[in-house]
């Protein structure tokens, strides 16, 4: 099974949030990513995590 990775442009606009807002989650722990040097990605069960948990009224 492969794992879909996304960049905060993409999961901003998946989740009809700014990259800003998308930073301050991933700031304030509430969304999680991986970071490869400056590069931050995000994996799609993180995502996924995310919006079961209720965090998607936050943006």
């Amino acid at each position: 099974m492969e794992t879909k990775i996304y960049k905060v442009e993409e999961v901003a606009k998946m989740l009809r949030c700014g990259k800003t807002s998308i930073y301050e989650l991933i700031r304030q722990n509430k969304l999680r990513c991986v970071r490869i040097g400056r590069k931050i990605l995000i994996p799609e069960m993180f995502i996924n995590e995310f919006i079961n948990n209720g965090g998607a009224k936050i943006c």
